[in-house]
């Protein structure tokens, strides 16, 4: 469903007033937010994966199913620290 012309016309008025009662927000919303470091984060990610390796060879060569558990359960958080870095990393940059 489109807009209709006039319909088109009060919205870019609108915009257009928006941004001239507030020209930091504006700015805010139209600025593309900044890219996190993708190395730091592959730095992170390939951490992730070296613990999970480790705690999987510890746990087979201790016989300890615990170890084997965590190893394969480690790389589930993997997501959301990666977010949380991205985050951070992208709060700094403000």
């Amino acid at each position: 469903m489109s807009l209709s012309e006039h319909e088109r016309r009060e919205l870019r008025e609108t915009g257009q007033a928006m941004r001239a009662s507030d020209p930091r927000l504006a700015g805010l919303l139209t600025s593309s937010r900044p890219v996190p470091d993708g190395e730091s984060l592959r730095w992170v990610a390939g951490s992730f994966v070296a613990i999970s390796v480790g705690l999987i060879i510890a746990g087979l060569l201790i016989p300890d199913s615990d170890l084997v558990v965590i190893g394969c359960l480690a790389p589930s958080l993997m997501p959301p620290v990666v977010l949380a870095m991205a985050a951070v990393t992208d709060w700094r940059r403000r």
